[in-house]
């Protein structure tokens, strides 16, 4: 992830926000904790005699907007802060 971020000039929209952490610029992405919490549900079903196909399949449940300020300046990139004060989480170091 480093690498990618040294050597790439775009910004990256991660799948998940914990890749905006190693160093991708950020956006909305899929929080994936819920997610597991989410599965965990539908595994507790099965286990209390539901049949698995009987359990419908999800889109995530949660979402974050996280953003990586350094990835962001180094970019060229400024974050509007109505924006920043919208995120749920933003990475200064």
């Amino acid at each position: 992830m480093q690498w990618t971020a040294k050597h790439s000039r775009k910004p990256s929209i991660p799948l998940n926000f914990s890749f905006v952490q190693l160093g991708l610029f950020g956006g909305a992405g899929v929080d994936f904790h819920a997610m597991g919490y989410q599965a965990g549900l539908k595994a507790a079903a099965i286990l209390q005699g539901e049949e698995p196909g009987n359990i419908p399949i999800d889109d995530a449940r949660r979402y974050a907007l996280v953003f990586n300020l350094p990835r962001a300046r180094n970019l060229g990139i400024e974050i509007p802060q109505d924006i920043l004060l919208a995120a749920d989480i933003v990475y200064t170091e």
